[in-house]
């Protein structure tokens, strides 16, 4: 806080007026970020193209602020914007008749991926260095270290050395993935759902 108030030319005492405490400053900051993200309309015959275009755009919203998607760890959001997203997050989902208690559940999942993806990254973009060319050095040195391991031991490692440590230099391709899976869960739980009613469950 006291760091905040040097920055903004004045002292905590001034900022108290504005903020209740440390926590207050995050949840304010992180719903100003938030207030950034576009939002996408429900479209009931491609809802998941539509959720997957709104997680894209959170994860890039979050990639453009550092780490403030540490921010979204451990708590939940509950400033306007927050809620707006939230609120579509579900309307798109139930667009595509995914039950009440997957939107419920899955809100939580989908926003704990996109944090955590969107944090680790930012924690990388420090770890692994400033440039590509050093990110991908960094990447390799993982590479031969998984690929030097006693195959015996770890037989499973080694063969999957080259597939855990490819690079595509924006980690597009890993976070595709994860977002597939996120996705193409929700809609087989919501198909499971519709076929126990069909059948009267």
């Amino acid at each position: 806080m006291r760091r905040v108030a040097e920055r903004l030319g004045t002292g905590p005492a001034s900022l108290y007026q504005h903020v209740a405490n440390k926590d207050d400053l995050l949840d304010q900051l992180l719903d100003h970020v938030i207030g950034e993200i576009e939002l996408p309309a429900p479209d009931p015959g491609d809802w998941q193209e539509a959720l997957k275009r709104l997680l894209r755009s959170i994860r890039t919203t979050f990639s453009t602020h550092r780490d403030i998607a540490c921010v979204t760890l451990g708590r939940i959001p509950t400033g306007l914007n927050a809620l707006r997203v939230s609120e579509r997050l579900l309307a798109i989902m139930r667009a595509g008749g995914v039950p009440h208690e997957v939107c419920a559940y899955a809100l939580d999942a989908l926003m704990l991926f996109v944090g955590a993806v969107s944090y680790e990254e930012s924690i990388q973009a420090t770890s692994m260095g400033a440039t590509a060319e050093e990110a991908l050095a960094h990447v390799r040195q993982v590479h031969d270290y998984f690929a030097a391991l006693p195959p015996d031991r770890f037989p499973m490692l080694v063969e999957f050395a080259g597939h855990m440590t490819r690079w595509d230099g924006g980690e597009d391709v890993r976070f595709e993935f994860g977002l597939a899976v996120q996705v193409s869960g929700i809609a087989a739980l919501a198909a499971e759902a519709a076929a126990r009613d069909g059948d009267g469950a």
